[in-house]
């Protein structure tokens, strides 16, 4: 029994494998997609304390999910391919300036004309809610469809991620899909399957520019269950809040 010992340093070995070349950077003063759909206060702990991250399985899972998406797309459009694609746009919102540095996983030059950007998940687990019997591997949705459920902010992510790509590239058509990976449940049975939705709306620039205004006014949680997970209260710098509970 004395390989057991090694275990844990296998486990630390490969969390440091998937995440290895993975870096993203925001320039002073700017701050992600995510960051301003979620918890501002957050955000700002986030910069004091850099070297605090979270490290489960389950987000290795979902960072070599990508790692391997990203290598095989790499092999299909070579150079017309470009991973964490910086989707950089400013704003002045009530007289002053914002940067928003959002990330695309994947930026595909499809052709000419046309730019597709894919934003992968990983999640658990996902609920069919029309069918009963085993999950397909490859589900491709229709736009707006509910018929699984996927976590609100990933469509608003979504639709940010596809006006910054239209704002950049105002003489392109632009392709937008959301790709999760997720172990899926139907009324009867459960299984591994890729589900893809197409993003076929963007936010307004009103609607960006309003998140923007609850971002820098509002500092508590968007949603009830950010502070259960949340690193920054697990290690005492944030007592937690009341959230706002709004989809924005």
């Amino acid at each position: 029994m004395e390989f057991l010992q090694e275990f844990e340093r296998i486990l630390s070995e490969l969390s440091a494998h998937v995440r290895e070349g993975r870096e993203i950077s925001y320039r002073d003063g700017a701050y992600g997609i995510t960051e301003i759909i979620s918890c501002p206060k957050k955000a700002q702990l986030r910069r004091q304390h850099p070297d605090l991250e979270v490290r489960n399985i389950a987000i290795d899972d979902g960072f070599l999910f990508e790692k391997t998406v990203k290598e095989v797309l790499r092999k299909i459009f070579g150079n017309r391919f470009e991973e964490e694609k910086v989707l950089s746009h400013d704003f002045t919102v009530d007289g002053e300036p914002f940067s928003i540095d959002g990330h695309l996983d994947c930026f595909i030059q499809y052709n000419s004309n046309k730019i597709v950007g894919l934003e992968l998940k990983h999640t658990v687990l996902s609920f069919d809610n029309e069918t009963s019997g085993r999950p397909e591997e490859l589900i491709i949705l229709q736009p707006n469809s509910r018929r699984i459920s996927i976590n609100y902010k990933y469509t608003l992510q979504a639709k940010i991620q596809r006006a910054l790509l239209e704002w950049q590239y105002p003489d392109k058509e632009i392709e937008h899909y959301l790709v999760i990976k997720t172990t899926l449940r139907t009324r009867y049975k459960m299984g591994k399957s890729i589900v893809v939705l197409p993003t076929t709306e963007s936010i307004s620039r009103e609607e960006l520019e309003e998140i923007i205004r609850m971002f820098r006014n509002d500092p508590r949680p968007r949603a009830n269950w950010e502070c259960q997970y949340c690193i920054y209260r697990q290690h005492g710098f944030c007592n937690g809040s009341e959230s706002t509970n709004t989809t924005l």
